[in-house]
């Protein structure tokens, strides 16, 4: 575990050795001789050097398992369901044990004996959550939503503020979530860099097309800064589905304000083209008005 670790910390892959240290951590995970220490570590740093093995994973999954919830700290889950939403594996089983271990540490009734949970694993959680499409966890998301209500929006990271932006808009998060994540934006808008403001203007469009009144006023000083701060961003394409989690492309397209006609792409028509032959009616593209986005085939 400490020699992966130390691989995905100074971004070194050498596939032979990854190989070799993933086969042998699989059968030590089958074995139940590793802590829950041991398994963040693998797990985390595999996929961090982008090694994604399901076979290994499965069995780091199940091996996480069976470790009673009161034993798994916030950090460990965090770094257990980040591994499984960068390899995309849903594993229902493995993400209700671990929101139960962390609605256990929130309590203060694990063995870490802090019911703390830091501005880091706020946002690694709610995106992990988010990518996982884990929106049944009702419970889990409540209280991470409780915690980053109290939190302060300095306390977050720029890329964290973003993530959670995003997240609440995957997970349908409403109310004072928005709130709060409008505020964080607010904070650490200036310094965001092009990732995470690609995951802003996801949250802004999103709250534009579900009638967030005190979001959606696109002549906002804080939306024209999000949008000035970034200009290429206005062509980016981006998806608010959690199997994209921003980083391809996706069925909404992030278009610049003031485009007054539509410009669907030849793959957008193909698709519409495909689409109206199954007897569907399509738009192939169309202006949101609110926004100022245009939107793929609706």
């Amino acid at each position: 575990s400490m020699v992966v670790n130390a691989m995905a910390a100074i971004q070194w892959r050498d596939d032979v050795l990854l190989r070799r240290l993933a086969v042998r951590a699989g059968k030590l995970a089958a074995e139940g001789a590793l802590d829950v220490t041991a398994i963040a570590l693998i797990s985390n740093g595999l996929t961090t050097l982008k090694f994604h093995d399901v076979w290994v994973m499965e069995l780091l999954g199940r091996a996480a398992r069976a470790i009673p919830p009161r034993q798994i700290g916030v950090k460990h889950a965090a770094n257990i369901l980040n591994a499984l939403a960068r390899t995309r594996l849903r594993d229902d089983r493995l993400i209700r044990h671990l929101g139960v271990a962390v609605q256990r540490q929130a309590r203060g009734e694990g063995t870490d004996g802090d019911s703390d949970i830091s501005a880091q694993s706020l946002s690694v959680l709610f995106h992990a959550l988010a990518v996982l499409d884990a929106r049944h966890e009702v419970e889990l998301i409540r209280v991470l939503t409780d915690r980053t209500l109290k939190s302060d929006v300095s306390d977050h990271t720029p890329a964290g503020a973003a993530l959670i932006a995003w997240s609440t808009a995957v997970l349908e998060l409403g109310g004072p979530m928005r709130t709060w994540v409008w505020a964080a934006v607010e904070r650490h808008v200036a310094v965001m860099d092009r990732d995470a403001l690609t995951q802003v203007h996801q949250f802004l469009l999103d709250c534009a097309l579900s009638d967030h009144s005190n979001i959606t006023d696109v002549d906002s000083p804080l939306l024209l800064l999000v949008r000035r701060s970034k200009p290429s961003l206005t062509s980016s394409s981006s998806s608010l589905s959690p199997s994209s989690s921003s980083v391809s492309g996706g069925s909404l397209l992030m278009g610049s304000r003031g485009l007054s006609t539509p410009d669907p792409s030849m793959t957008q028509r193909d698709v519409a083209a495909t689409l109206c032959e199954m007897g569907f009616a399509v738009t192939q593209e169309w202006i949101e008005q609110r926004s100022g986005y245009s939107v793929d085939s609706a």
